[in-house]
């Protein structure tokens, strides 16, 4: 599931993240992204005004990034797996073909 949040979120330029409007657009979509996915993610203050803007808790990031690299790890075991049985399988083919 963090894994969906975080793909959901697409590609954005935090090398731009130095206008304070710029952060809070992506901390919004970060948050829309994650209400999409049923994640409860409470790394975003909300604005308390019309004039405030969207902040982040930094510590908040820590766990869904340390669980999207779970999570990310075990679907590399799962293919690396399946590359193992299809290469067995390819050569089991080609032993037959001889």
């Amino acid at each position: 599931m963090v894994m969906d949040w975080i793909c959901s979120m697409g590609c954005h330029s935090y090398n731009h993240c130095l206008l304070p409007e710029t952060c809070s657009l992506i901390l919004f979509i970060m948050g829309q992204a994650a209400k999409t996915v049923g994640y409860d993610f409470s790394g975003v203050d909300r604005p308390k005004n019309e004039n405030d803007m969207y902040g982040p808790r930094y510590a908040e990031f820590v766990v869904p990034l340390v669980k999207a690299i779970q999570e990310q790890q075990q679907m590399i075991i799962e293919l690396k797996n399946q590359n193992t049985d299809l290469q067995k399988r390819m050569l089991a083919l080609k032993k037959k073909m001889k």
